[in-house]
């Protein structure tokens, strides 16, 4: 059995860690963000800081090359490269603007019944997380002043090593999901224990998301851009 699900999350570079939590709205959802509602009961969320962190696959998950697109920017300075960002940049819900780097992950599982001695249960697996990122490419670096490509560079180096701590929240994702289907008891029957794993995983990438969403609103991203 095969399953995917994507998820597009974003955004830009980090400048600090700050605290999530997760509460229950009055309509009964899940919520996480960096300020709960006054009356909500809300339970603080560890975020680790995956800047920068790819390498964290687990027994059972692997991890594909992430796919590159890249869109033009052009000009000698800050201000010419903000305004280039703004035309061709990639759209985010999230922000609802022009964004300077977007990652969009999504795992794939498939799997193997077992049906020896009676019952369903799993044999063998694979979680499969993929990856796509949005990023600029500057047309005009080698003619451009030298402290203009001194500010592109630091601020480039910061948003690959954000988008790639994206990535690594769907590793984490990947490892969560391989860590469920490794714990799955028998089932009576197969089509009980493949509608359980759909569950499990639309859960495990649901919350995710919402998890990477959180990552970036608490994180005090740069939206002045390039400066």
């Amino acid at each position: 059995m095969r399953r995917a699900r994507w998820i597009a999350v974003a955004l830009l570079p980090l400048l600090a860690h700050a605290q999530v939590y997760k509460w229950v709205d009055s309509q009964g959802r899940t919520q996480y963000g960096d300020k709960p509602p006054g009356e909500a009961k809300a339970s603080s969320v560890k975020v680790d800081d995956t800047r920068g962190a790819v390498g964290l696959a687990e027994a059972g998950v692997e991890v594909r090359d992430t796919e590159f697109v890249w869109f033009p920017v052009a000009g000698v300075s800050t201000r010419d490269l903000n305004a280039s960002m703004r035309v061709n940049g990639p759209f985010n819900d999230i922000a609802e603007s022009k964004v300077w780097g977007q990652t969009g992950w999504w795992i794939r599982w498939k799997f193997e019944h077992d049906v020896k001695g009676g019952g369903c249960r799993i044999g063998g697996f694979t979680v499969t997380v993929h990856s796509k990122q949005w990023l600029p490419k500057w047309r005009d670096y080698n003619v451009a002043p030298p402290e203009v490509r001194a500010k592109w560079d630091e601020f480039y180096k910061g948003l690959r090593v954000h988008e790639d701590g994206h990535k690594a929240n769907g590793i984490k994702a990947g490892n969560d999901l391989a860590r469920r289907l490794r714990g799955m008891r028998p089932y009576a029957d197969c089509e009980s224990l493949n509608g359980d794993i759909v569950a499990i995983g639309d859960r495990i990438t649901s919350e995710y998301a919402l998890v990477d969403r959180a990552f970036d609103r608490v994180e005090k991203i740069y939206r002045e851009g390039l400066r």
